[in-house]
């Protein structure tokens, strides 16, 4: 039998889920103004409606998700996949040279 693969996509397996949080579209907005205050975390923004659509909080180790968020389709499994690729990123201390460098590996 093939033994297991230790990466993915270069990044390492992690048995630690983060918290999935639900809130609103004003709380999903204020929280990705304080994480741009701060530069804590990585944001999800459709760029067709400009809007934020999903968040992970580098602190919280938690993803932030609408409350119209309902996972049955393509799009909204892969804001979620997105999201878990920047938790194990925060999990693993994997560093970048600026935030959008973090983000490469998310949309991928």
């Amino acid at each position: 039998m093939a033994s297991r693969p230790k990466t993915f996509f270069a990044l390492p397996i992690t048995k630690e889920r983060p918290a999935i949080v639900i809130v609103t579209q004003a709380e999903l907005v204020a929280k990705r103004l304080q994480q741009n205050f701060s530069s804590e975390g990585a944001a999800h923004v459709d760029p067709s409606q400009r809007r934020v659509v999903a968040l992970y909080d580098d602190r919280a180790t938690a993803i932030f998700l609408t409350d119209d968020w309902t996972g049955t389709s393509p799009a909204n499994r892969s804001i979620l996949v997105h999201e878990m690729v920047h938790h194990i990123q925060n999990l693993s201390g994997i560093k970048y040279e600026c935030p959008m460098a973090r983000e490469k590996p998310a949309y991928i």
